[in-house]
């Protein structure tokens, strides 16, 4: 039975997440509703607390789901090039890591066109997020590498490059007084550090950002939802109405005619 749950959790995921953007929220319904009917009160439940992706989350679903040779070969290129620096051949990581570059792009690209053929405006900020996703998701052994491999990421990710600085190579320190080195490695120690921090709090913006957006966008199609629904029930209540009217002068009818009828037998 358990099998059965998970097989139906993971299909009904799948559907969920491969699907339009715009489609998300009444497919999630739809799927809770068909699997709570089907007696999987469990996996409707599951079903139904599934948070709908950032845009550019869903956009690197679809290619997760639809052009899944792009994924594979990405994420082989950037296993490659992490295993290859522990070689220290400068040729061989430059080479590497352009490949890594290249197959990252292409899922990017890839991305890219997804969000633009959905009617979608890709600023420079979007594609720089999911660039930072894709970094994040490619890394080996993570949970965001699993998701980004099913198809089911749901929000934006912050990494920086790993191979930012090593396509020279490795590469020999000059000889220098050792109070000079020292100052030298504690201001670039410091510049880093101010770096990470300021990347770090940028992606957390954007995250945040994003995670507004996508509220706000609920909450928009929500209000839709709970409109239609009223117009619905008014129409419902005013047919009602008629109805009861219209019993009304019905019986009314049928009391006057019982009154003729009681007038000829007198």
């Amino acid at each position: 039975m358990a099998a059965k749950r998970g097989d139906a959790l993971s299909g009904a995921l799948d559907r969920l997440y491969a699907a339009p953007f715009e489609a998300f929220l009444d497919l999630r319904r739809e799927l809770a509703v068909s699997l709570r009917a089907a007696g999987d009160a469990g996996t409707a439940r599951e079903v139904a607390a599934a948070p709908k992706p950032t845009r550019t989350a869903w956009a690197l679903d679809q290619i997760a789901h639809h052009r899944p040779e792009l994924v594979e070969a990405m994420l082989v290129a950037r296993d490659a090039a992490v295993s290859v620096q522990k070689k220290g051949e400068a040729a061989a990581i430059r080479a590497a890591i352009a490949a890594s570059r290249a197959r990252t792009a292409e899922v990017l690209h890839a991305a890219r066109d997804v969000l633009v053929a959905a009617g979608f405006a890709v600023p420079v900020a979007q594609v720089r997020r999911m660039g930072e996703t894709l970094a994040a998701a490619s890394l080996e052994g993570s949970e965001a590498r699993r998701l980004f491999a099913e198809g089911r990421l749901t929000r934006d990710l912050g990494q920086e490059d790993p191979f930012a600085g090593l396509e020279a190579g490795p590469v020999r320190p000059r000889r220098e007084a050792a109070p000079a080195r020292d100052e030298a490695k504690s201001a670039a120690a410091a510049a880093v550090a101010a770096a990470k921090e300021k990347a770090a709090h940028g992606a957390a913006r954007n995250a945040a950002r994003e995670r507004v957006d996508a509220l706000e966008a609920e909450v928009r199609e929500a209000r839709v939802e709970a409109r239609k629904k009223e117009m619905a029930a008014a129409r419902a209540q005013g047919e009602a109405d008629r109805a009861r009217r219209a019993v009304g002068e019905i019986e009314a009818r049928l009391e006057s005619v019982r009154a003729e009828l009681r007038a000829m037998r007198a």
